[in-house]
């Protein structure tokens, strides 16, 4: 496989300056690093509740902004000066994943790299500050959520591979990535067997269990996507399940030793972007590091 065509070719990481902000820097200035491809750092300064304005004298409010802009400065600054894999760092005020998407338009990054806690239960659900990055980055996003205090080199890639006809650009940047680390390669598609929209294009023989059948289409399916991404080797699983793939692919990652997802997302419409796509489930449930790539919208 031709690595240059896929390497990335700019990376901007978009941190809060807390706690997961090192863990941020560390992965993107690694990756950057393998891709030989430079690292720009943003932090986006939202300002105040709107009450605030009205409570404020003017004068104040605008010396509290200059402050907070020059202690985000001088953080990314100090930040910067340990890892000389960065290029540039900036500090913008505004809306957060409008800012990011913005500021990556302008540098010509290809990759969004952002940091991530875990949610659980009925929070699972909902939508919160880097659901809104995925949405509106318009490139490929990184979320970083490994928690030692080091950033170890990906070790197994797994990639949840959606076989709808758009399964291709995942494969060929999970196996990239592969490549870059000297990692083993996982393809993987679950078969949701309570689907909503289950495609009837696929009939099975009358001699034939229906789902057997579509399982051995999928493996043939993997295995054709493997190909023409170049890979000669790697292993390939179809999962037949009764629950979700947000909430399956997450499951066997961490049975599997998985410690970076790739999987794909065009952005969800209606119900599914209030309630989050199955790529938000993938990276809220998932005990490791998750690659969304973008896809073309569909036709």
């Amino acid at each position: 496989m031709s690595g240059s065509s896929v390497d990335y070719r700019c990376l901007l990481a978009a941190v809060d300056l807390g706690d997961m902000t090192e863990r941020v820097l560390d992965r993107a200035v690694d990756l950057g690093g393998r891709c030989d491809a430079p690292v720009e750092v943003a932090n986006v300064l939202e300002g105040m509740p709107v009450f605030l304005f009205h409570a404020i004298a003017p004068e104040e409010l605008q010396t509290m902004l200059d402050r907070s802009t020059e202690s985000s400065r001088e953080r990314l600054g100090k930040l910067a000066e340990r890892r000389p894999g960065i290029r540039g760092t900036h500090t913008v005020m505004g809306i957060l994943a409008e800012e990011a998407r913005a500021l990556a338009d302008r540098i010509g990054s290809d990759l969004l790299v952002i940091g991530a806690h875990e949610r659980h239960g009925m929070a699972i659900l909902f939508r919160d500050r880097s659901d809104e990055i995925l949405h509106k980055a318009g490139r490929d996003t990184l979320v970083v959520k490994q928690t030692t205090p080091h950033v170890p080199p990906y070790r197994h890639v797994l990639a949840a591979v959606d076989l709808g006809g758009r399964g291709q650009p995942v494969v060929t940047r999970a196996a990239r990535i592969a490549g870059l680390y000297g990692a083993s390669l996982t393809l993987l598609h679950v078969i949701d067997c309570f689907p909503v929209d289950r495609s009837n294009t696929l009939i099975a023989p009358e001699d034939r269990d229906p789902l057997a059948y579509e399982r051995e289409d999928s493996l043939s399916q993997l295995e054709a996507l493997a190909s023409m991404a170049g890979v000669a080797q790697c292993r390939q699983e179809v999962v037949v399940s009764a629950h979700k793939a947000s909430r399956e692919i997450p499951a066997f990652a961490a049975a599997n030793g998985a410690d970076l997802v790739v999987t794909g997302s065009h952005g969800p419409y209606g119900l599914g972007r209030l309630l989050g796509s199955t790529a938000d489930g993938i990276v809220h449930r998932a005990p490791c590091d998750v690659l969304v790539v973008r896809l073309p919208a569909a036709v």
